[in-house]
């Protein structure tokens, strides 16, 4: 709506989220995710850290400057334990992609594997840190953990219903990642493309819920 609003006044903004869903590795869903954000701290922060040296002490200090980024990255959401973590845990993430690819070789069946897995596993270890970013402390962030993974859930089980909606809405995103909507609305005369485009719209207000949900970063 930002990108809209500012074209209607003549101002171009660039994109600010570029599918992080699909990222590849640690380094490209901050390529990816809140863009504005990360370009702006790798810039004026992690540059500015890089130090001198050669070999262990380069290596060493670039892993500082990692945890360092990412913590004041999750120290600009809010002033609490949960975003120190979320900085710390996505620090480490890098930390342990770049010992990756420093001492794995490029080739090897390891890099080969973990390669043919990286949007998965990004989604996945993504999805973990964002319980720390999303909960009001700590210790709900671990509950919310134990239940992810089988402890103390009860006898709670996913409606059949949900996993459909969600396999839909995988797909759905898939399609948008492609360009396959954008590139058949491109083809189609102006008013038949407004036509389109406010059919899919009121296709998708049934679901939008009715109760107040205020946008997250107003908590911040």
């Amino acid at each position: 709506m930002a990108i809209s609003s500012a074209a209607l006044l003549g101002y171009r903004l660039p994109d600010n989220f570029n599918f992080p869903s699909f990222a590849s590795s640690i380094p490209d869903f901050w390529r990816r995710w809140h863009i504005s954000l990360s370009t702006w701290v790798r810039d004026y922060v992690y540059v500015s850290l890089a130090g001198g040296g050669r070999g262990r002490r380069k290596l060493r200090l670039t892993l500082r400057d990692y945890y360092v980024t990412m913590v004041l990255i999750g120290l600009w959401h809010g002033a609490a334990w949960t975003f120190v973590l979320f900085g710390v845990v996505h620090g480490t993430l890098l930390v342990v992609y770049h010992l990756f690819k420093v001492y794995v070789p490029y080739k090897s069946r390891a890099a080969r594997f973990f390669g043919a897995l990286g949007v998965p596993l990004t989604y996945f270890t993504v999805g973990i840190s964002l319980l720390l970013f999303r909960s009001a402390t700590v210790r709900d962030a671990l509950g919310i953990g134990s239940a992810l993974v089988g402890v103390d859930a009860g006898t709670k089980t996913l409606d059949p219903g949900w996993l459909a909606f969600y396999v839909c809405c995988a797909a759905v995103h898939w399609i948008s990642y492609k360009q396959y909507v954008n590139r058949f609305l491109s083809r189609l005369p102006l008013w038949l493309w407004s036509f389109v485009y406010g059919a899919l719209w009121a296709l998708a207000l049934p679901f939008v819920s009715t109760g107040y949900s205020p946008f997250i970063y107003f908590r911040f």
